[in-house]
């Protein structure tokens, strides 16, 4: 299975993620992020750009799905995307894997890696539902 994915094919992990994790809802924000939304997360910065482009067509990778799951459930927390971009400015992978509060098992599963190529043999991270916000 490819490692990097689409913007639609990244839109489909992120949901299955937050379904799998089974976030809180909150009737203020979308519960998973379409293509348009990625497109504007990844223009004010709570996404990372593309890892590449080939014509039209971006791919995406681990890392930028743990960014949507993320900023999806600090949203469901009731953070502001002010509070969550100051938040998760320069967040390593390990953050973000704090933050979006999905097991290993989960994101491993979701992106098609074994839980052990995923959890680089590091113990699971404690599930948090937020950061601290600065």
């Amino acid at each position: 299975m490819s490692d990097t994915w689409t913007i639609g094919e990244l839109a489909e992990r992120a949901a299955r993620a937050l379904r799998a994790g089974a976030a809180p809802a909150n009737g203020r924000v979308r519960d998973v992020p379409g293509e348009r939304l990625i497109r504007w997360y990844t223009t004010i910065g709570l996404v990372d750009p593309p890892l590449t482009r080939r014509g039209r067509i971006a791919r995406y990778g681990r890392r930028h799905l743990l960014q949507l799951v993320a900023v999806k459930r600090l949203q469901a927390a009731g953070h502001s995307i002010a509070e969550i971009q100051a938040a998760l400015a320069g967040a390593t992978d390990r953050m973000l894997e704090d933050a979006a509060g999905v097991p290993a098992e989960v994101v491993a599963a979701v992106t098609g890696a074994t839980a052990l190529e995923d959890a680089a043999g590091l113990p699971d991270p404690p599930r948090v539902v937020s950061l601290p916000l600065l």
